[in-house]
């Protein structure tokens, strides 16, 4: 049986030392860096790939920090499912978990979101059908669960200038990107104003919560007043 001696050990380290340090070994380092930070419209994509991820942060934005088995009852899902679909968020920085609060000899761990749920038109092209449609879902039922929950608070038609508006216009391809850029000028308009409201009234309690939802696109041909 061979053995290695001293002067063997010796030799054999020297040439792993100039092997590391070879044009072909600072190549595989190279290779090995980390890789290029992606931008936000790609964590966007990544984020929402799976319709239940733009789920929970719809749920998150609306009812508040909430744990993973808090989010069962309200998504119907079970809590493997979405603790796996809380990590992957919480990796791409669209959620973060608050301190853990101790619970019956255990600890729970609420998450709040990061986000609010904004796409662009570029991010939203890059979604498959599947997750458009879950992050649709999501979007108009965030909207009847708010309008069902001020009908019964009885503060929808608290104010004289509230408003519900429906119109059906039939548009072509310039009228529909036209619309689109008002609803978008609408929105950030919207951003201003509430960032004003927080600088003319600091202190929470002399503002009071508002919903003011914009739905935009394109009715079935066989729809209602088609």
């Amino acid at each position: 049986m061979a053995s290695s001696t001293p002067r063997d050990s010796k030799a054999a380290k020297k040439q792993e030392k100039d092997q590391a340090g070879s044009p072909q070994a600072a190549g595989k380092r190279r290779r090995a860096k980390k890789p290029p930070e992606m931008s936000l419209d790609e964590k966007l994509a990544k984020a929402f790939s799976h319709p239940l991820r733009a789920e929970i942060v719809s749920a998150l934005n609306e009812r508040g920090p909430m744990s993973a088995s808090e989010l069962e009852a309200p998504l119907g899902e079970n809590l493997t499912n979405i603790a796996y679909h809380m990590k992957k968020l919480k990796t791409l920085g669209f959620v973060e978990p608050l301190e853990p609060e101790p619970v019956r000899g255990a600890f729970k761990t609420k998450y709040r979101s990061l986000t609010r749920m904004l796409l662009s038109d570029e991010t939203w092209a890059t979604l498959s059908p599947e997750s458009k449609a879950g992050v649709s879902f999501a979007a108009v039922r965030e909207v009847f669960d708010r309008a069902k929950a001020a009908i019964k608070a009885d503060t929808m038609d608290s104010r004289d200038n509230r408003h519900i508006i429906t119109i059906k216009p039939a548009l072509d391809e310039e009228g529909w990107e036209k619309a689109a850029h008002l609803l978008e000028e609408t929105f950030e308009s919207l951003l201003e104003i509430e960032a004003d409201a927080a600088n003319r009234s600091p202190e929470p309690s002399t503002r009071f919560p508002t919903t003011i939802s914009i739905l935009s696109y394109e009715s079935p041909s066989s729809g209602p007043d088609s």
